[in-house]
């Protein structure tokens, strides 16, 4: 999920080229999720250690705590989804047409 999430925040930096703070804000915001989601896999199974290559072979059991996983990645890309349409509203607040905005719209 993490390469997945990547290309995205990439896609993102470039997208905010011009505005350093934002890009600086979107790249830190993936670093800490991801150091916070190896923690809390670390806490929810101290003793996971994956014995091969095959995924189906590592599998952990199930925990009820799993939902922690997904909650930083859900703020990053709530994060990541503002910065894409960050462009797209600033044009519409100068009152000019934006592709990306009338499709977010549509869809």
């Amino acid at each position: 999920c993490a390469p997945m999430t990547a290309t995205v925040v990439l896609r993102v930096w470039y997208i905010l080229s011009s505005r350093r703070a934002v890009r600086i804000f979107v790249a830190v915001s993936f670093f800490v999720t991801v150091v916070v989601t190896a923690r809390e896999l670390a806490l929810i199974y101290p003793n996971f250690k994956p014995d091969g290559l095959l995924p189906i072979a590592c599998l952990p059991p199930l925990s009820a705590r799993i939902w922690r996983l997904y909650v930083p990645n859900l703020i990053l890309q709530t994060i990541v989804f503002g910065g894409t349409l960050l462009p797209a509203v600033r044009l519409w607040r100068k009152g000019q047409r934006s592709q990306l905005l009338e499709r977010m719209v549509r869809e």
